[in-house]
């Protein structure tokens, strides 16, 4: 193959072709309009990295909405021995293509289950994917193959992708390294021109069709092979031009009718069988009339190929036979197609059933619901949303395509897919009718707002469906409640059309509260009404009932979906860490095993938060990157949501870091009403300043939050702004904050609250201080939030250091320097080693998270293998293979100067106390 000019395209294949020739990994994206060539280039690959092994798929745009329809054609053609993967990978590709019953595939399980394929596949020659026309591979199987491409590193893999826009990926590339590819330039696009035909082209005849075709090279070849010597010459006028893609559409569907109708039979049946089989679109065009004549004539027009599969020359051939063809025969070879699969393919086979529907049919309407359980067991939520956007247009009465509309709708946002999901939702609203469906619509578009950036306007909606819902389905209002309350505590001040209190005053009146309710809804109801109207009394009776039924209770999946982000706000609240933890750990495990990644994504940020105050910074750190990787997943903002992490870089110290973020954070949160970012942006900036002694500082930018009553913020700035108080000289506030705290502590009673409670109080210095030091520290410690644990050690050797009991104070100095430093709190270490100098000690300044020696990853995987966890263990902590991590240990060892993983844990040690 010669390619005519494209000099960058052909540099960047080459270098990705030496990149897996030295074991390492490229990736690209070449994106343009059909017809430019990324299929050209994409063969010049090939062509390049014969040593290599080949695998290549094209996206088929009739087989895009079923769920990892893709992934399974490349799995196969790959062959790989799945037996070598962890069991739990094994068991997600199996989930993914319906070869298990039971749970749907965890995504992430799933995506490392094809890294690890692909890599130990490239291991030992080499391998090059080529993934074709990727604006019509469906959506779960494009998640997993860019998460393999973001993932690929130390593994001699290269993915090439080949897509007409990227928006059409629907995020799922976004970020990946992309090259565009347009027209030929003047000079190359004549060369083309002349070479592809045998006779002159006059000069301003050429450059007409240059003009006309944007130097695009299959418009060029295709269609200036249908003019005559007398246009190309300049004799005669080219006539009217339509846009390219419609040109080369007419243009194949020309060459196609022009082959005889059995031949023309034959490649209509390839058109629409997908899968590439080759003896089934054989024995369907043999049923229907055509021969083993007609298929010759299809494959020496030049527009099919039948090995090893069935394949089009190009995507445009098969879109012009398939929609040129009378809409009566297009069903009587999908009728056809049905009869001839096997019923262990039962979604391909109803597919084909839908495909030639000439009306409404109330049966196969059952049976695409019923396809669309299929893909839901497996995961495959936007496969789901299609079946049943399928069977909601061939139902044959308004009240059922209203209600699969609305269910298709609610997959949709399961899938991540919210733009979908409100436009089907209206959909759905022209058919819905029933009050109960109606009340359900104005839920899920809700629900739909906090996705769609809008969270301001959630609540109101939400508290429409609830009222709604009061006489019609108390339980299902209750739920309603609870989701206008919880999308409250993350607008909070940007709520529109309502007051948040208003709601928790009608929900409390909804029902009656009360002490005897055993349901587990209506206990948390009250819970979070009462936190909204400040009765926090009333509030935490509820929230301690609560508690044993989150951790350990019957809890549906449903409610855990649910409830995920709610329940986070209401234990902090209680400071209950354990019920926190637990919560977070079994919301995680469901949303993993139901592939719910909104979920996922928010308790994951919850997960964080729970390893920071654990002092973990590095588990956070890593729990921070994969909430990036769900939003990137479902087609979000990967990069508002990596802002979170501006609380880690809060007690790391990292001034410009965390002032940058949070800054961004901020503002990115007042435009889309979300006041968790805006509040999660304070409260890192007071703990930054806080950290470097900044008092006065910290009290002005936490203020705002202890001032206002903002459940689930409040609560966790009330104890900066007390120690900041203090510091800074304004006892008199500092006594009405520690007031505010005790209201609280004394409702809650957990060991948190009181340890916490403690420890603001001494920071007063009245005579029962060291007795309120003792036993802050006491209870702290039988709490998991080792952080605040630290700042009690701290907090009490300061105040031993001004009492001047310098040696009594150099202990608790020590041990709080000690605490900061391994967890990596750098200002806080730097504050507790100051104080130690002033008592008259010195201890040596550790650098911790290996800085200046090993790069985030390799830390990363020097501590999980420094813990004993196997390669295996650590790629799937890290979502990086096994060679990866292999490749990142061998570094460390040779950087620290070590051989074996007996030596880690104490060169470790070493590095951290330079």
């Amino acid at each position: 193959m010669v390619l005519l000019d494209r000099t960058e395209e052909r540099a960047a294949i080459d270098d990705a072709i030496e990149a897996v020739s030295s074991g390492h990994s490229r990736v690209l994206v070449f994106a343009g309009d059909a017809g430019m060539g990324k299929t050209s280039l994409l063969k010049y690959a090939v062509d390049s990295a014969s040593q290599f092994r080949i695998a290549w798929i094209a996206g088929v745009e009739a087989e895009s909405d079923l769920g990892f329809a893709a992934l399974h054609r490349l799995i196969r053609l790959l062959t790989p021995r799945l037996d070598h993967l962890p069991d739990p990978q094994r068991r997600a590709l199996e989930a993914a293509f319906g070869e298990s019953d039971g749970v749907p595939a965890d995504r992430f399980l799933l995506g490392l289950a094809c890294l690890n394929l692909l890599a130990d596949l490239g291991a030992e020659h080499g391998l090059l994917c080529v993934l074709d026309d990727a604006q019509w591979i469906d959506r779960e199987s494009l998640e997993a193959l860019s998460f393999v491409a973001r993932r690929v590193d130390a593994d001699p893999v290269a993915l090439l992708f080949g897509v007409r826009e990227l928006s059409q990926a629907g995020g799922t590339l976004d970020g990946l390294p992309i090259m565009y590819v347009g027209g030929l330039p003047d000079d190359a696009a004549f060369e083309l021109l002349s070479a592809s035909l045998d006779t002159q082209v006059a000069p301003d005849t050429g450059r007409s069709i240059i003009g006309e075709t944007g130097g695009c090279p299959l418009a060029l070849i295709e269609l200036s092979s249908g003019l005559t010597k007398h246009q190309l010459r300049g004799g005669v006028p080219l006539g009217e031009v339509l846009p390219i893609g419609r040109q080369l559409e007419n243009h194949f569907l020309g060459v196609a009718r022009s082959l005889d109708v059995t031949a023309q039979i034959f490649l209509l049946v390839a058109a629409a069988e997908t899968s590439g089989d080759v003896a089934l679109v054989r024995r369907a065009a043999f049923k229907l009339g055509a021969d083993a004549d007609a298929e010759d004539a299809s494959i020496a027009s030049g527009l099919l190929s039948m090995r090893p599969t069935v394949s089009f020359r190009h995507p445009l051939i098969r879109v012009a036979v398939y929609s040129g063809a009378p809409s009566a025969q297009r069903s009587r070879v999908h009728k056809t197609l049905a009869d001839l699969i096997d019923r262990t393919d039962p979604d391909r086979r109803v597919q084909h059933l839908a495909s030639a529907a000439r009306g409404p049919d109330a049966t196969l309407a059952v049976e695409l619901e019923r396809a669309a359980e299929r893909s839901a067991r497996r995961g495959g939520y936007a496969a789901e949303t299609h079946f049943l956007l399928q069977a909601a247009e061939l139902s044959p009465g308004s009240a059922d395509q209203g209600r699969r509309f609305l269910a298709a709708a609610t997959a949709a946002r399961n899938a991540g897919l919210p733009v979908r999901s409100e436009a089907l939702l209206e959909q759905a609203r022209k058919f819905l009718t029933e009050p109960r469906l109606e009340a359900e619509a104005i839920r899920l578009d809700g629900t739909l707002r906090v996705h769609l950036g809008d969270a301001g306007a959630a609540p109101a909606l939400l508290y429409k469906a609830a009222i709604a819902l009061q006489p019609l389905d108390p339980e299902l209002a209750t739920n309603a409640f609870i989701n206008a309350l919880e999308t409250c505590s993350i607008a909070q001040h940007f709520t529109k059309g309502i007051v948040p209190e208003t709601i928790a005053r009608r929900a409390l009146s909804s029902r009656a509260a009360s002490d005897t309710s055993t349901r587990l809804d209506d206990i948390l109801l009250d819970g979070t009404a009462f936190l909204f109207v400040s009765e926090f009394g009333n509030a935490m009776r509820a929230l301690h009932r609560a508690a044993p039924m989150l951790r350990t209770g019957p809890v549906t999946r449903n409610q855990i979906s649910d409830w995920f982000n709610l329940v986070l706000v209401l234990t902090n609240e209680l400071h209950d860490d354990e019920t926190y933890n637990v919560w977070v750990h079994r919301v995680e495990a469901q949303a993993r095993v139901d592939g719910a990644l909104f979920a996922l994504q928010y308790v994951l940020v919850g997960r964080a938060k729970l390893e920071t105050r654990a002092g973990h910074f590095a588990a956070a750190e890593m729990t921070y990157d994969e909430v990036v990787e769900v939003s990137r997943l479902i087609g979000g903002f990967p990069e508002f949501w990596g802002m979170n992490k501006v609380d880690l870089y809060a007690w790391r110290g990292l001034e410009t870091e965390t002032r940058t973020i949070a800054r961004a954070f901020r503002e990115g949160g007042s435009a889309v009403g979300s006041a968790a970012a805006t509040n999660t942006a304070d409260l890192a900036l007071g703990t930054l300043e806080l950290g470097m002694g900044r008092y006065r500082d910290a009290l002005r930018v936490v203020r705002a939050l202890v001032d206002t009553n903002m459940p689930g913020w409040t609560c966790l700035a009330l104890p900066i702004a007390i120690e900041a108080a203090t510091r800074s000289g304004q006892r008199d506030l500092a006594e009405k904050y520690i007031e505010q705290l005790r209201v609280r502590t004394d409702a809650s009673g957990t060991n948190w609250a009181l340890g916490q409670l403690s420890r603001c109080r001494a920071l007063l210095g009245n005579g029962e201080a060291e007795e309120l030091h003792h036993e802050a520290i006491r209870l702290l410690s039988e709490t998991s939030v080792v952080a605040e644990l630290a700042q009690a050690h701290l907090g009490y050797g300061e105040w031993l250091r001004r009492e001047g009991r310098q040696v009594d104070a150099r202990g608790e100095l020590r041990l709080a320097h000690e605490m900061f430093a391994t967890m990596g709190a750098n200002a806080f270490a730097l504050r507790a080693r100051n104080e130690l100098s002033a008592a008259g000690d010195q201890v040596q300044r550790r650098r911790s998270n290996f800085r200046t020696s090993l790069t985030p990853q390799e830390g990363h995987a020097a501590r999980l293998a420094a813990a004993g966890e196997t390669n295996a263990e650590i790629g799937a902590r890290m979502f990086i293979s096994t060679n990866t991590v292999d490749y990142h240990l061998r570094k460390v060892y040779r950087k620290l100067g070590i051989v074996s993983r007996r030596e880690l844990s104490q060169a470790l040690s070493v590095l951290e106390d330079r």
